[in-house]
């Protein structure tokens, strides 16, 4: 599992076998930020693409996760995530 920081939210990245080909990586990761007195989360999972080891999964993860984030950012109202 590989850990990150970005812009006040803290990022799990981690892979899973794939359970088709049990040779590929599926990227995912769990992104968790606080508002208020409240701790909150979202899971994302990379649906189409798949790595041949877990390294660059998790990096994809990561990626992943930064983009997820960025676009709260640019969203007019970061309502709801």
């Amino acid at each position: 599992m590989r850990r990150d920081f970005y812009k006040g939210y803290s990022i799990n990245a981690f892979a899973t076998l794939d359970d088709t080909t049990s040779t590929d990586w599926v990227p995912r990761a769990e992104i968790f930020w606080t508002e208020g007195p409240e701790r909150k989360s979202q899971a994302l999972k990379e649906e189409v693409r798949r790595f041949g080891n877990l390294r660059e999964a998790e990096i994809f993860a990561i990626q992943m996760s930064k983009s997820w984030i960025k676009e709260l950012f640019d969203a007019p109202t970061r309502g709801d995530h």
